[in-house]
């Protein structure tokens, strides 16, 4: 390692951010063995937020025009989110790939305002796994 760059005489603010630690939203999916080797699964969650306070103190590094605090009360704003995936099993169980889209309505978040619109987003996600050991321990549960 080495030395940190940061000096917190430099700083221009001082911040402090504490989120509330729960939320809900609806999530609903479903999976499907089509064969003994193809699974097609997909799923759909409602947006949510997380309540956040906010606080700001100028630092030693603060400008003279602006050497204010600040405090607000805010949201983390989490958008809807829908997927569809499969995966393929090789035959002798040891190998899976899998792909998943996912579309994010990212414009969901700040709606009515053109100014900050995120555009929504195609997601592709490709994985893979390889199981070295398989059913190795006398209780394993059988599947």
């Amino acid at each position: 390692f080495s030395a940190n760059s940061y000096l917190p005489e430099r700083s221009p603010w001082r911040t402090s951010t504490r989120a509330h630690d729960s939320t809900a939203a609806l999530a609903l999916g479903f999976l499907w063995r089509v064969t003994e080797n193809w699974n097609l699964g997909g799923f759909a969650r409602t947006p949510f937020g997380v309540p956040a306070h906010f606080d700001g103190w100028p630092g030693p590094a603060a400008s003279p025009e602006n050497p204010r605090e600040w405090h607000f009360t805010g949201n983390w704003e989490f958008p809807p989110v829908m997927g569809l995936g499969c995966a393929h099993t090789s035959l002798n169980g040891h190998v899976t790939v899998s792909f998943e889209w996912d579309y994010v309505f990212y414009s969901a978040i700040l709606e009515g305002d053109p100014d900050e619109a995120i555009p929504d987003a195609h997601e592709l996600h490709l994985g893979g796994e390889y199981v070295f050991l398989q059913r190795i321990w006398p209780f394993w549960p059988l599947v």
